[in-house]
């Protein structure tokens, strides 16, 4: 009689098998007779994936079933419990690379999401999600999703300068005071910009003061990455008065260079 270990393996998965027990025999009939935990293989479960492209990043969202989390009949939240992530996998010409890992779901939450950057504009992806439990084995069919990255932006996006004071003036006028001026640049097509934001005092046509931030570098904001914020604080403007009073507000790439990024706004100075 002669002891030893006895190792069962399936090739690949088989989706909701559960196992009972396992019977070892030979021509003679039943050797011996092993019970098994049934909540050892994890069914395929049952949900959505979706990804949903942002510029040259996504957002992958699995949305799990209320009926797979929670049974009664066959305790299917036991097997919900083993479950340590959705592992999401984007599929290449080299395999799977894995591109997020996802906390496995609860009762509260039924819908995980994960942001993947670094994708390639007007591309078409194939990404997969699976299970994988605390052992960090895949234990799932996979889910698939399809879709197609965003086109690459190739343009500077410059909103309209916003005046800010003490007292609120309508369109194209601004009070005498105190104010400030800003813009927001969006920068998607040279990645060697610089910005300056320029603010002119005039009266009779004659430049009072003049303010102006640095020449200040504007980062690229593609894949999503924030725009660049220029401002202007403490524009004093007291005590000019007038009906030929203004102020005016400009954009260039610089005083050395005098390129024009957006056109001359003028606003009217005045006391009440």
């Amino acid at each position: 009689y002669k002891t030893g270990t006895v190792i069962v393996a399936f090739e690949g998965t088989i989706p909701g098998l559960m196992i009972d027990d396992l019977e070892i025999s030979n021509a003679d009939g039943v050797l011996d007779y092993f019970n098994f935990d049934e909540y050892d293989v994890i069914p395929a479960p049952p949900g959505t994936l979706e990804v949903t492209p942002q510029g040259n990043s996504a957002t992958a969202t699995m949305s799990i079933s209320k009926d797979w989390w929670w049974s009664a009949e066959t305790g299917f939240d036991k097997i919900a419990r083993t479950i340590n992530y959705y592992n999401v996998y984007e599929k290449t010409e080299n395999g799977m690379v894995l591109r997020a890992k996802l906390p496995r779901p609860n009762i509260q939450v039924k819908s995980l999401s994960a942001v993947i950057d670094d994708l390639m504009y007007n591309k078409e992806y194939t990404f997969f999600a699976t299970v994988e439990d605390s052992s960090g084995v895949l234990e799932s069919d996979m889910i698939e999703a399809k879709f197609k990255t965003d086109a690459e932006p190739s343009e500077i996006k410059i909103s309209d300068f916003e005046v800010r004071s003490s007292e609120n003036a309508a369109d194209g006028t601004v009070k005498a005071g105190n104010c400030s001026v800003s813009v927001d640049i969006g920068n998607y097509a040279d990645s060697g910009l610089k910005a300056q934001l320029i603010v002119a005092v005039y009266k009779a046509n004659k430049l009072i003061k003049l303010y102006g931030t640095d020449i200040k570098d504007v980062p690229s904001s593609l894949g999503n990455k924030p725009t660049s914020h220029l401002k202007v604080d403490n524009i004093d403007t007291t005590g000019i008065t007038g009906d030929d009073c203004t102020m005016e507000v400009m954009l260039w790439s610089g005083v050395d260079t005098m390129k024009i990024l957006k056109g001359v706004q003028t606003f009217k100075i005045i006391n009440n």
